[in-house]
């Protein structure tokens, strides 16, 4: 029997999305669902919650990029063909090093930095943290771009803020894989009576191999090693460890111990380069201390050719691409075996014989 989404969803409200994707492991905690509800009874705290009486418009699973979506032709839509590799369409790859002290390279601020002061945008949906814990935040000016300089390992619900950002004429914003499918999903197939996406100009898209409860501050480096999460000034992770930077050194985690607390709707995630982003912005590729910068549309080009003119920031164009892709597959491997688990559990008992050939 096939179900149709977007009947259930009437029919049963915010409980379809709670049933089909949040009780089943797969939200990724990217907030659309929170951002099309019409009577703001959708609510987040790591994952979505009803907090407030449901008025059963089926928009929240209509909506969610885990439900009903089609990449290839999205994409197929965005950069007029859909390619197979790993990496995803993109017109150049370069690295940047900016006078920024950001989680590399400084780019993501650098080029929103630039884009406010020269009056090129109005404002960015950006994400900021307290004791490590992300959250969303509408900045128009530079200093507080600055302020959100680094890399947030937990999630934040930043897409809750487009209903917010209609105010502003032009906006541009940082989100993560999973972020940007829900935004070209609703971009290609608009949900309920508000266009959200209409004054998005730049979306900047995050390498992510995965992210992180909260948990993984509070129980394993709050509790376990002792540390103050005031403390932290930065965390990073490279090779088999996850690092903790604080005044007096650093502190090495095994990365074993750290995936423990890895969201399970990542596990579903196949996609590590951030494929439907305008500009896609890494570590991965680039020397130590720069930016990896997939330029991916024309709009992303548009903009990023008016920085790249500047004085203050260094540029490369040797990027080691094969260790983007490398990290790319074994995202993509690893996951698909999630899926492929996924897919043979859901299977009637008397069909899981057959999981095998999967």
């Amino acid at each position: 029997m096939v179900i149709n989404y977007k009947i259930v969803g009437k029919e049963e409200g915010f409980k379809a999305l709670e049933y089909f994707v949040i009780l089943n492991d797969f939200c990724s905690g990217c907030s659309i669902c929170q951002a099309v509800c019409p009577e703001d009874v959708i609510k987040f705290d790591e994952y979505p919650y009803l907090d407030g009486n449901c008025t059963k418009c089926g928009y929240c699973l209509e909506v969610c990029p885990r439900c009903d979506i089609s990449r290839k032709e999205i994409e197929k839509k965005l950069f007029g063909k859909y390619e197979t590799n790993l990496l995803g369409y993109y017109k150049k790859i370069i690295a940047m090093k900016t006078n920024i002290k950001g989680q590399d390279g400084g780019a993501v601020t650098y080029i929103l930095k630039y884009l406010l002061e020269n009056d090129l945008i109005d404002a960015a949906l950006v994400t900021f943290h307290e004791k490590q814990k992300a959250y969303p935040k509408i900045v128009t000016n530079a200093d507080d771009v600055v302020k959100a300089a680094g890399t947030k390992y937990t999630m934040s619900n930043v897409l809750y803020l487009l209903k917010d950002s209609l105010k502003y004429e032009r906006v541009a914003v940082v989100a993560l894989p999973c972020q940007i499918e829900a935004i070209r999903k609703f971009q290609f197939n608009k949900v309920g009576e508000v266009d959200l996406t209409k004054n998005i100009k730049l979306i900047i898209g995050l390498f992510c191999k995965s992210n992180f409860l909260y948990e993984l501050f509070t129980d394993l480096i709050g509790e376990k090693y002792s540390i103050n999460l005031d403390s932290i000034r930065k965390v990073d992770i490279k090779g088999k460890y996850f690092y903790v930077y604080l005044p007096d050194g650093v502190k090495k985690i095994p990365l074993k111990e750290v995936r423990r607390y890895k969201r399970f709707g990542c596990n579903y995630c196949i996609d590590f380069p951030a494929r439907m982003a305008d500009l896609s912005v890494g570590s991965v590729g680039s020397d130590k201390g720069y930016s990896t910068i997939i330029i991916r549309t024309e709009n992303g080009e548009m903009f990023l050719d008016k920085i790249l003119k500047q004085k203050d920031i260094d540029l490369k164009e040797n990027v080691d691409i094969l260790s983007i892709e490398k990290l790319s597959k074994l995202k993509f491997d690893e996951n698909i075996k999630e899926v492929k688990n996924k897919i043979i559990s859901y299977l009637p008992f008397h069909l899981k014989h057959l999981g095998d050939l999967l």
